[in-house]
């Protein structure tokens, strides 16, 4: 293609970033199937099927970005996202682990502060529809000592207190709510 792997892949993320994710998921396989080793062209191309509902195509999607680079810990992220999304949720939690674990080894790059919020957040979520809200608390307020994005940290407390609202802690849910 005119310009390369590079103005392919941010091609489609211009694609992606409008919300057209059809043109997007289209130029991101062009890019994929050129370059089967793009990694971040698998990662946005399995985001674009996520988004638009291909989920078995994300889950493939994100195995070949994984093929890749194993450690790839946005792709972990974002593939426990895709297992969360159609109730996988043993698969999701053990790629957010997976996520946390290549982080931890410094895959995360700059992003990994961000990685890591958003792997507790997710988890947060997940924990609270199981109706598990020990856990909730606990993987939101890791969230509150990672991350220093507003949004993350308003996601976190909303959490917690969706948490103490539902054990019944009302005055401690409506305390948390007023640290947004």
């Amino acid at each position: 293609a005119e310009g390369g792997a590079d103005a392919a892949f941010h091609r489609g993320k211009l694609f992606f970033d409008a919300s057209h994710f059809e043109e997007a998921r289209v130029a991101f396989t062009e890019l994929t199937e050129a370059d089967g080793a793009h990694l971040a062209g698998w990662n946005m191309r399995a985001m674009c099927e996520l988004t638009t509902g291909r989920h078995a195509a994300a889950l493939e999607s994100f195995r070949a970005a994984l093929g890749v680079e194993p450690d790839f810990a946005e792709g972990l992220l974002n593939q426990g996202q895709a297992y969360a999304t159609i109730g996988s949720h043993a698969e999701a939690l053990a790629s957010w682990k997976k996520a946390l674990m290549a982080v931890q080894r410094g895959k995360g790059g700059a992003a990994a502060a961000a990685i890591r919020a958003r792997v507790y957040l997710l988890r947060s979520r997940l924990h609270y529809a199981r109706g598990d809200t020990t856990n909730t608390i606990a993987d939101a307020r890791q969230v509150l000592g990672l991350d220093d994005d507003p949004r993350n940290a308003a996601d976190a407390l909303h959490q917690v207190a969706l948490a103490c609202a539902a054990r019944g802690e009302y005055r401690e849910a409506d305390k948390t709510l007023g640290r947004i």
